[in-house]
């Protein structure tokens, strides 16, 4: 991942960013009663025709009163 980036973009200090992305995202963990656990790392599903897989993103903000807006 690290030479493919390089490729193409001049970022620096990639090595930690992409390591950084690598530990917080969401995608490698799921969330059990609190406690994040990270996912093992294996075959990813394909699908082969329409509607044969769905993949779903959550997003959490918070309570919109706990931050002090309705809406």
């Amino acid at each position: 991942m690290l030479a493919a980036l390089g490729e193409r973009f001049a970022i620096n200090n990639v090595k930690s960013l992409v390591a950084r992305f690598l530990r917080d995202c969401f995608l490698c963990k799921h969330v059990k009663g609190g406690k994040i656990v990270m996912r093992p790392w294996g075959p990813t599903s394909t699908a082969t025709k329409r509607n044969e897989c769905m993949h779903l993103d959550y997003l959490y903000v918070g309570n919109p009163t706990e931050r002090g807006n309705t809406c």
